[in-house]
């Protein structure tokens, strides 16, 4: 009760912060404020489409990541990931707020349930503190730090969107060849010519009606038969291949569903270097 108070009141004073500045800051001032609520509300709410429209330089791979996050929570399937992403609030210290030509910076305080508790019902409230950085584009501020800012803040997604979910114990890629960085959530992978998603499915009752897709930058190019809980692709599965026997470079989502159920979405990067 006391952390609904606190979000409550957080809530309160975002709102009369908002209505008072405009007696007491300049128009760059303003429209910097206004610019950095728009975009952490938009973290807050984890909506994908308008965390980017309001911020640039988000890389494939980081985009790609970002966009799963945001699918997951709109999908609704990991109860611990949903509880603590419906905790976020957030406030913008107003008082850090600067300006300088076409640039910008001020700290934004997210605060949400502890996600390393193994009980969220009386897991303490935990404030994270990041600064945005703002370029003055086109006449509009846009937020040029996003990838740091969502890493950061979106922390608990890679923790929590495991937990809660019948039958799955785990999810890790399998590394066997080439170069992996971060093997067990949205790897990168030099000169492969395989990918391979796996899922520890020990307590699931069955596995008849699980299947996976691949996606390859966001375009549907595989789906597998019933039973498969372990995502592999390569040339056998249809994979275009290059000269250098390798997988395309770009953005691999291996999703797992059972029946019509969503259960678990990852990516990696896959990366081609003739000189490695």
């Amino acid at each position: 009760m006391a952390g609904l108070r606190r979000r409550i009141a957080s809530t309160i004073i975002v709102a009369l912060m908002a209505a008072s500045l405009s007696g007491c800051m300049n128009k760059p001032y303003k429209d910097a404020y206004y610019r950095a609520d728009n975009f952490a509300k938009a973290v807050k709410d984890m909506d994908y489409s308008r965390i980017t429209k309001y911020s640039s330089g988000l890389d494939n791979h980081d985009d790609a990541e970002l966009k799963n996050l945001c699918d997951l929570h709109s999908a609704s399937i990991f109860e611990d990931y949903d509880t603590v992403a419906n905790s976020m609030t957030y406030e913008i210290d107003v008082d850090t707020l600067e300006t300088n030509n076409n640039k910008s910076t001020v700290n934004v305080i997210f605060s949400m349930l502890d996600w390393n508790e193994d009980d969220l019902e009386d897991a303490k409230i935990v404030d994270i503190i990041v600064t945005l950085n703002m370029k003055l584009t086109s006449g509009k501020w846009v937020v040029t730090n996003a990838e740091d800012i969502v890493s950061a803040v979106y922390e608990f997604g890679v923790l929590t969107n495991n937990r809660g979910i019948p039958g799955i114990n785990g999810t890790w890629w399998y590394c066997d060849q080439g170069t992996a960085v971060d093997a067990f959530t949205n790897p990168t992978y030099t000169n492969y010519s395989m990918i391979d998603f796996d899922l520890n499915t020990d307590s699931l009752d069955s596995t008849e009606n699980v299947y996976y897709t691949v996606a390859f930058n966001n375009e549907i190019v595989y789906t597998s038969r019933n039973g498969a809980v372990e995502g592999y692709y390569n040339f056998n599965y249809g994979a275009e291949i290059s000269e250098y026997n390798h997988l395309r470079p770009g953005i691999y989502t291996i999703t797992f569903y059972d029946g019509n159920t969503l259960l678990i979405s990852d990516s990696c990067t896959v990366i081609e270097d003739v000189n490695d």
